[in-house]
């Protein structure tokens, strides 16, 4: 039986007794030997937790003195040794994290501008709140190494999720309906190409098929999990019995828009017992942290309607 957890907040998350989590180890993929290279001593090839080979080489493998260099500045510390297809930067503060985030927004905000700008969800990604709530999940957890969404929309949230924690595996659940969505994910995925994992079609159906690879060992179960897909009542509650078979011990379900029809299916599943320790956050019309939907120019429209998240897990 899992044992639910004490609090939600992620710095005091604990993996249950018996737990088969396996802590993160530091690697690194060597340089290509060449032949300028020929007689310095070959370096072997470490492999993380997962028996991987790493997209990135640790800092360790920098000179300290580059390193000490650039950290004095204040400026980011970039692997100019690694080779594609190896990131050459990973972010090492949160500041640096949501930075790059909000540069890789601009990326997405355009391409998807360019590929469909007739879509009034084209901008109705998380907002600065999200973001920094639900990052803090995984920022550098090591025992947080699932993260589970139904809905992807533009891929913002998604990008931001996996660049907050590189070893982050992301099961991505979405219709894949708008003129971006095919493009945006095959973006993500160059960047990511073993840790996103997309599942195209109907939530209802694919977390199904996702459940029996949980069940039978091939995928790990869903350690954060984000339910922003159908925001009728009927298919909030219907993805939250699904996302509750895939869950792991000690999991954080995230769930948005609670001031519609999921908000009603978060009620139903909390009285039945199916989710426990809800604490919601909403916001008013005005509020800082509710700019309403961001839309094109040409249809924008004042919002009366104010927005909810809650954060809460499963029994």
């Amino acid at each position: 039986m899992c044992i639910p957890c004490a609090t939600l907040e992620a710095s005091s998350r604990q993996v249950h007794e018996g737990s088969d989590a396996r802590p993160f180890r530091s690697s690194w993929h060597p340089r290509r030997q060449t032949r300028k290279d020929a007689d310095l001593p070959r370096q072997s090839v470490r492999r993380n937790a997962y028996g991987e080979q790493p997209l990135t080489r640790n800092l360790e493998a920098l000179s300290p003195e580059r390193v000490l260099e650039d950290t004095r500045h204040g400026q980011p510390v970039l692997n100019e040794d690694a080779l594609p297809p190896n990131l050459r930067y990973h972010p090492s503060t949160y500041n640096e994290y949501l930075a790059s985030v909000y540069a890789l927004w601009n990326v997405l905000d355009r391409s998807a501008a360019s590929l469909d700008n007739k879509n009034t969800w084209l901008y109705g990604y998380m907002r600065k709140v999200q973001l920094e709530a639900y990052s803090k999940l995984v920022w550098k957890n090591n025992t947080t190494r699932v993260y589970c969404e139904i809905g992807m929309n533009a891929g913002h949230g998604t990008l931001a999720m996996l660049l907050a924690n590189p070893r982050l595996q992301v099961h991505t659940f979405d219709l894949m309906a708008w003129k971006y969505s095919e493009p945006h994910a095959k973006l993500i995925r160059v960047m990511y190409p073993k840790q996103f994992h997309i599942y195209k079609g109907d939530s209802q159906k694919t977390v199904r098929k996702f459940q029996a690879d949980v069940e039978s060992g091939k995928t790990k179960p869903c350690d954060v999990l984000l339910i922003d897909g159908d925001h009728s009542a009927a298919g909030a509650a219907a993805d939250l019995r699904n996302f509750a078979k895939v869950a792991a011990c000690n999991n954080v379900l995230l769930m948005d828009d609670i001031n519609d029809g999921p908000g009603q299916a978060l009620d139903d599943a909390t009285n039945s017992g199916l989710v426990l320790d809800v604490k919601k956050r909403e916001y008013e019309e005005g509020n800082e942290d509710n700019p309403c939907v961001r839309v094109h120019h040409s249809t924008a429209t004042k919002s009366s309607q104010k927005f909810g998240k809650q954060r809460s897990y499963f029994r």
